[in-house]
C-alpha cells in the first residue's frame, strides 16, 4: 500500500486483530503517525480520511476531560470512542473508512462515511476477517480466495463498476457507503449507520435566493477541505463541477 501513503507506516495489535496503516501526511506532519491511542492505551485506531470538523471536536472533548497529544484529525476518534462508541459517527463531518479496536471489550469496528468517499473491502473466510482499501491488497491474505464472479466481473465491463456490495471477486465484497461493521468474539455483524434523508420541498422557493444558497454552501464546503499542513492543488476535468470547485 506504499503508492497510497508513502509518507509513514504502522501497526496496530491487539488481541485477534492487526491492522497496517500506511500514511500520506496533510495535517499534523510531526506526530499523526498512526496508529493513535487515547491516554490509557485501551482504544486505538487507524484511519484513512480527513475530518473536517476536528478543530471543534477537540474543544469539546478537552472541555470534557480528555488529554490529546496530537494536532491530527485522526486523534478525536479514539476519544469519541470513548464517550460515545459507535454513535461517534454522527458528530463526524468528513470522508474515512477506520477501524477502531476496543481493547477493553475485544471488540473491533469498521466503518465507512455516509456516501462512500473512502473505499473499504472486506472479506470472510472461515475464522478469519480481512480488510483493506483496495481488493487487490486482499489477494495476497493466505485465506482469501481468488475467485472470479462472472457477473460481478460483466457488470464492471458493462457498467464500469459493480453495483451494491459486489466485486469481481466472489469473497471479496465492499462496506457499503454508510455502514458498519462490528466483530465481536468471533461474530460479525453488519449494519446501516447513515441514510440519505429525504429530500426537502424547495419548489416554492424563487431561484435567485436558491442560487445565493448554493453558493455560500459551495465556499463553505471548499473551505473546510482545504484545511493542510502542506501546499494544496486542483484537478481540472474540464467539467462544471470541478470549475466551481477551483473558483471557489
Amino acid at each position: 500500500m506504499v503508492h497510497r501513503g508513502p509518507d509513514a507506516e504502522g501497526v496496530l495489535r491487539g488481541a485477534g486483530v492487526v491492522a497496517g496503516i500506511r500514511r500520506l501526511r496533510v495535517i499534523d506532519l510531526e506526530s499523526g503517525d498512526q496508529p493513535i491511542e487515547n491516554e490509557d492505551g485501551s482504544v486505538a485506531v487507524v484511519f484513512n480520511g480527513e475530518i473536517y470538523n476536528h478543530r471543534e471536536l477537540r474543544e469539546g472533548l478537552r472541555a470534557a476531560g480528555h488529554r490529546l497529544r496530537t494536532a491530527a484529525d485522526t486523534e478525536v476518534l479514539v476519544h469519541l470512542w470513548e464517550d460515545h462508541g459507535p454513535a461517534m459517527l454522527d458528530r463526524l463531518h468528513g470522508m474515512f473508512a477506520l477501524c477502531v479496536h476496543d481493547r477493553r471489550t475485544g471488540e473491533t469496528f469498521l466503518a465507512r462515511d455516509r456516501l462512500g468517499i473512502k473505499p473499504l473491502y472486506w472479506c470472510r473466510s472461515g475464522d478469519t476477517v480481512a480488510f483493506a482499501s483496495e481488493p487487490g491488497v486482499l489477494l495476497d491474505h493466505p485465506a482469501v480466495s481468488r475467485a472470479v464472479d462472472l457477473d460481478g466481473l460483466l457488470e464492471r465491463f458493462v457498467l464500469q463498476f459493480v453495483p451494491g456490495d459486489g466485486t469481481v471477486y466472489r469473497e471479496i465484497r465492499k462496506l457499503p457507503p454508510g455502514h458498519i461493521l462490528r466483530i465481536v468474539d468471533g461474530h460479525v455483524r453488519l449494519s446501516r449507520w447513515w441514510s440519505i434523508p429525504p429530500a426537502e420541498d424547495r419548489a416554492g422557493d424563487d431561484v435567485e435566493s436558491v442560487a445565493s444558497e448554493l453558493r455560500a454552501r459551495l465556499a463553505d464546503a471548499g473551505a473546510e477541505r482545504t484545511i493542510a499542513d502542506v501546499p494544496l492543488g486542483r484537478l481540472l476535468s474540464g467539467g462544471s463541477d470541478s470549475t466551481l470547485v477551483l473558483s471557489v
